[in-house]
Formats: structure tokens, sequence, C-alpha cells
């Protein structure tokens, strides 16, 4: 794509970044193979391909998805109405939401009388912070804010282990599109009047 070269591409829903843990949450499985966001809401143009659940598992028992072999199994772990129908309801929100931020990337051109939302997430070397990150990564989408993800906390005092881990979660956050501001700009952050919502995590 820097090289100015078209690319036509497919991507299942389960495997944007932020995503991830709703994903988890329907269907159980850990979805290790992941992009990140900024790759499919900076795509020029979106298409989805929807089909009707009981269509896509017919399908899956005809063996037109999996070899024939496989297709229980699939049905046992994830092909199950219940799940379909959730990923369905996700990608239609999600193409959604896309096709409306890029009509407003459009207007873009006029000057906005409103001021900027701001979303901001503390986080901590808990391993169960990853789902406030990706819960307030949502939230700035769906209020197109700012986003911006910071720990305040005693580094020094810290294992190795939570200090990797730390490291883990905010670089997780950058993922998923926030800015990581340096001490300067945190003291400017908290003076900041038009922050819209502080997503906490407390250990």
């Amino acid at each position: 794509m820097k090289a100015g070269i078209d690319v036509f591409t497919t991507i299942n829903i389960q495997h944007l970044e932020s995503l991830n843990d709703v994903i988890e949450k329907i269907t159980g499985i850990v979805v290790n193979e992941k992009i990140p966001d900024y790759i499919f809401e900076e795509a020029d143009q979106i298409e989805l391909i929807d089909i009707e659940p009981v269509d896509l598992l017919e399908r899956l028992d005809k063996g037109k998805i999996y070899q024939l072999n496989k297709v229980n199994q699939a049905k046992e772990i994830f092909f199950t109405l219940e799940k379909l129908i959730a990923l369905r309801e996700i990608a239609l929100r999600k193409t959604a939401d896309q096709v409306n931020k890029s009509a407003i990337r459009k207007a873009q051109n006029k000057k906005s009388i409103y001021a900027k939302e701001h979303v901001l997430v503390c986080v901590s070397a808990s391993p169960s912070a990853s789902h406030v990150i990706h819960a307030a990564a949502r939230l700035a989408v769906a209020f197109k804010a700012e986003f911006t993800a910071l720990y305040i906390g005693d580094l020094e005092n810290s294992s190795k282990e939570e200090k990797d881990r730390l490291r883990q979660n905010l670089r997780l956050a950058e993922q998923l599109g926030a800015k990581i501001p340096s001490f300067m700009e945190i003291m400017f952050l908290s003076k900041l009047s038009n922050m819209l919502k502080l997503v906490k995590y407390q250990s």
C-alpha cells in the first residue's frame, strides 16, 4: 500500500484486535491471529459479505467450508447457531460504524464547532487490564473520541514480571489507537475540561 499498490483482501470479524475479548466471551475461543484496527479503519472501501447463519451451517454440512471429516468438530466448537448470530451482529455493527466514520472523514474539510471528545484509560500490570483497554478502545470509536492510555504508579518497586505485563498492556492500548503521553503531557491532560470518559482499572 505504501508503494501505491491497490490491495484487496478479506477478513473475518473475529480477527480484529479491538474485538478480541468480545469474541472470546461469545465463542470461548482465544483468537491469536489478529490485525490492528487501523488497517480496517483506513480502508478506502469496505464490503460486508453477509449470509444467514442457517445457510452458513448448511454450507458447512455440505463440506463447502471445511472437509466433511472436520464438520462435527467445527459445529461443536465454533459453528453453533447462537454464536454465528452474535458474530453476524458484530460484523454488521462494525461495518455500519466504518461507513459512518468514512462519511465523517469526507466532511472534515469543514471545521467542527464542537469540542473533541476524549477517552482516558488508566491501566495497571494486571493481566485482566486488557479487558478494560478493549472496552475503552470501543468507547473511543463509538464517540469518535481521542484515546489516551497511561499508567500512574511506582515502577521502581515493581517486579520484573509486573513491568513486563505493564509494557504489554500499554503496547496493546497503543495498537488499539491510544496515545501514550509523556510526564509533561500527563500534567496537561489532568487539566483538560472536555475529558469524556475515564475508564479506570484498579487491581
